[in-house]
């Protein structure tokens, strides 16, 4: 079992309804901040305002953790593309790390981080593959057990 550190997008909203968001570790932009901050989102400016991120994002191409440069397509798609930054990594950053020093402090908890584990446990049951396998076959290969079998 695991607790989900993420956004608030994708299969982690479907997630929260089901194992409730205040058992995951939700952190970043909403939707409606998403479309406010589009148009005059700048990289950039958080780059060179926030020594936080600044470090964290010169690290992508100093070699610390591979070669020089390993990690510079992730660099480049923050500032030196057409759109950069496109899904605003860098709008959540300072989020995403006080959330999951948040994450680590509770996972120290004992009973309570189990609890949460737990409701994501139960929670996400209704992942599992025989239900994604089956909603697929019925929806939209349009198959049946029954023909399937034989």
């Amino acid at each position: 079992g695991a607790v989900t550190l993420g956004t608030y997008d994708g299969a982690n909203i479907e997630i929260c309804k089901r194992a409730g968001e205040e058992n995951n570790y939700i952190f970043g932009l909403r939707e409606q901040q998403v479309r406010e901050l589009k148009d005059s989102y700048d990289p950039e400016k958080l780059y060179k305002d926030n020594p936080c991120i600044r470090q964290a994002v010169d690290t992508l191409v100093s070699g610390k953790f591979g070669e020089r440069y390993e990690f510079k397509d992730i660099y480049d798609s923050l500032f030196n593309v057409r759109e950069p930054d496109r899904y605003m990594v860098l709008a959540d950053f300072s989020e995403y790390i006080n959330t999951l020093v948040r994450a680590l402090e509770d996972s120290k908890k004992g009973e309570s981080f189990i609890e949460k584990s737990l409701m994501n446990i139960a929670g996400c049951s209704y992942f599992s593959s025989d239900r994604a396998v089956k909603e697929y076959a019925d929806n939209i290969w349009f198959v049946s057990a029954e023909s399937a079998s034989g």
